[in-house]
């Protein structure tokens, strides 16, 4: 709800998914709409990273990053090192995820 808010304040479209599960679903039938996926590492049913995987087989290209509220490290575990897209922490203030998200669909 807050991230949704943040994303809103700064003149993001945005669709909200309950879990990873969920996220797949909703990817999948807005994929030409959606330009960029911010999942949370912990969901769920189906975590972040997880669901980003079964995203990239429908869509390899899918821009992503991860919001977390946790060490990343120790949250991301053995994973972490397979893991290459930008993670952002919570609770962030907005310049946060707009810098993010700006490097991410510009790079």
């Amino acid at each position: 709800e807050t991230g949704r808010d943040v994303l809103e304040g700064l003149g993001y479209k945005v669709l909200t998914a309950v879990d990873g599960l969920s996220a797949i679903e909703l990817y999948k039938s807005h994929a030409t709409e959606v330009d960029l996926i911010i999942l949370d590492v912990v969901m769920p049913n189906m975590g972040g990273v997880r669901a980003l995987q079964a995203i990239r087989d429908v869509d390899p290209d899918a821009k992503a990053l991860f919001a977390n509220g946790y060490d990343k490290l120790s949250l991301l575990g053995s994973v972490g090192n397979k893991v290459k897209e930008k993670i952002i922490s919570k609770p962030f203030a907005m310049s946060k995820p707009s810098q993010a998200i700006r490097e991410v669909l510009e790079g």
